[in-house]
């Protein structure tokens, strides 16, 4: 039983081990660190439902799990490829993207709700958001093509 107790702590052990030494290389999560904890104690302070919170702190917690996800996606692939590689590009470019869409959702979560708070502001304006950020999201995948055709007819 004692051997238990102490791999279980071992594993603790690790896994506080891993998000430290993350947390010092990786500055984005010391950002979305810095910015939940900052909003969770604003959460503190607002009258906010249960449910409200519950939705805070999920938003919190996915950006901060997909950024560490992004990382060791990151690690992985430096490790295994070494040298540029345009598909190890493609790979982070994309874990990156992950990112700014968890990011994304977490910002209108914190508009539709502690912003409506603080401030009284419509939930419209998450919604506005979110529209604003899909119509740049699609504007910038236009250019993507164009530049991809007219690479393509370059050569």
């Amino acid at each position: 039983m004692k051997k238990w107790i102490a791999s279980f702590f071992k594993s603790f052990k690790y896994a506080i081990t891993g998000i430290t030494d993350t947390l010092r290389k990786q500055r984005n999560l010391r950002i979305d660190f810095i910015f939940g904890s900052i909003i969770l104690l604003i959460c503190l302070f607002l009258p906010l439902s249960v449910g409200e919170i519950l939705w805070v702190v999920f938003s919190i917690v996915m950006v901060i799990v997909f950024e560490m996800l992004n990382s060791l996606l990151e690690e992985l692939m430096d490790l295994l490829y070494p040298y540029i590689n345009e598909k190890v590009r493609i790979v982070k470019d994309l874990a990156a993207g992950i990112v700014l869409v968890v990011a994304v959702f977490a910002a209108v979560v914190g508009i539709l709700i502690i912003l409506r708070h603080l401030f009284g502001i419509d939930k419209i304006f998450g919604v506005l958001f979110l529209l604003l950020f899909l119509i740049a999201l699609f504007s910038f995948s236009k250019k993507g093509v164009k530049d991809e055709k007219n690479k393509s007819d370059d050569m």
